[in-house]
């Protein structure tokens, strides 16, 4: 029995390592989180189907499954929809591989679908902890099996207690590798976000405009990089102090990410009051109107209205430029920037200005 343990507990655990690895590290580019809670019951499906390949049976007088449970587990990570897929989808398998050996009945369908809408009904309405959740749905469960196959008691004791145990250690091992995704996730997000605006950063502007400018020079397509600072900012912070300086820094930035978000642009703040706007495959024409429709709106809009110290009115100063032959590489293409939007600032301000590119930049403001 012990050999036959240790197999089963060593099967169940590879499964469950190998398809949540791969899940929780690329959930993040499944965009639609219905389809992602398919793709969690389908996996959830797949363990408990091999889980029911490898039960425990010597020395038994009937089978006892690790992981049997594993569709409560599915509806704490993935919710109902997932608690569904992973209670048919075992059925599905019996009826694929082993149609003749382990025939899928009427009530084998009706059984598994009372089971998922109760699990689902219970983690859509009642608001305990899902760990206690799960250990009550796992009780209750095992009563019910008790009711339907009255084996004897002593065995339905044990039953419940070696797939409760391996149960519990599949949900904690799973909820690790959750929180560990999520703690990696958080680590990575943090490394390349601004705190105080919630834009990308400038370790994250300097990866993104070298990656823009090798790939726009190999395809040939628009590549545009705006330099942006609000002007007199330091007198905002000197008279108004600095946490009425974050607040206009956050919302002009919430302005400009809503702004160029739209248009397919890369917007961070690469510190203090100096911003970036990366324009990748935008027709230069249309990258000049946007930056004057958003000087525009800049102008014309009244910052932190509803602040004590406002309303205030805000302009900046911009830096505009095209990548071209003329740019050897992204740091070449940033130091045009930064050199038109230090014209722009010697010029008066409120204005943008483009390093050698002549009219095809020039400022909303002439």
């Amino acid at each position: 029995m012990l050999q036959t343990l240790y197999q089963a507990i060593s099967i169940n655990f590879f499964t469950t390592f190998f398809f949540f690895h791969i899940f929780f590290r690329y959930q993040q580019r499944i965009t639609s989180p219905a389809l992602r809670s398919v793709i969690l019951g389908i996996g959830f499906g797949i363990a408990q189907y091999i889980y029911r390949q490898y039960p425990i049976h010597e020395g038994m007088s009937e089978l006892i499954i690790l992981g049997g449970t594993t569709f409560i587990t599915a509806a704490v990570f993935g919710g109902g929809i997932a608690a569904f897929v992973s209670t048919f989808s075992p059925l599905f398998y019996e009826w694929m591989f082993h149609a003749g050996h382990h025939p899928v009945t009427l009530y084998d369908g009706a059984f598994n679908l009372l089971i998922a809408s109760v699990v689902t009904v219970v983690f859509s309405l009642v608001r305990w902890k899902k760990w206690i959740l799960w250990t009550a749905l796992h009780v209750l469960f095992h009563i019910h099996l008790f009711l339907i196959t009255d084996p004897e008691l002593s065995f339905a004791l044990l039953r419940f207690a070696v797939e409760l145990v391996c149960g519990a250690l599949i949900y904690y091992f799973i909820s690790y590798m959750h929180e560990s995704n999520e703690s990696r996730r958080r680590l990575e997000s943090h490394a390349i976000t601004d705190g105080l605006t919630g834009l990308y950063n400038a370790r994250f502007f300097q990866q993104a405009i070298c990656k823009s400018f090798e790939s726009t020079r190999r395809s040939g397509a628009e590549l545009a990089l705006l330099l942006l600072d609000i002007d007199h900012f330091k007198k905002i912070n000197d008279s108004l102090g600095h946490p009425t300086g974050d607040l206009v820094l956050t919302e002009f930035a919430s302005q400009l990410q809503r702004f160029f978000h739209e248009r397919g642009g890369i917007v961070s703040r690469n510190g203090g009051e100096e911003f970036s706007v990366l324009c990748q495959g935008l027709p230069s024409g249309d990258v000049i109107r946007a930056v004057e429709d958003f000087q525009a709106l800049v102008r014309t809009r009244l910052f932190i209205a509803e602040h004590k110290d406002g309303p205030l009115r805000l302009t900046f100063s911009g830096g505009l430029v095209f990548r071209s032959t003329e740019h050897a590489d992204a740091k070449s293409l940033y130091e045009a920037a930064d050199e038109a939007l230090y014209h722009a600032k010697r010029d008066g301000r409120d204005r943008v200005c483009g390093a050698g590119f002549g009219e095809k930049a020039k400022s909303a403001h002439s």
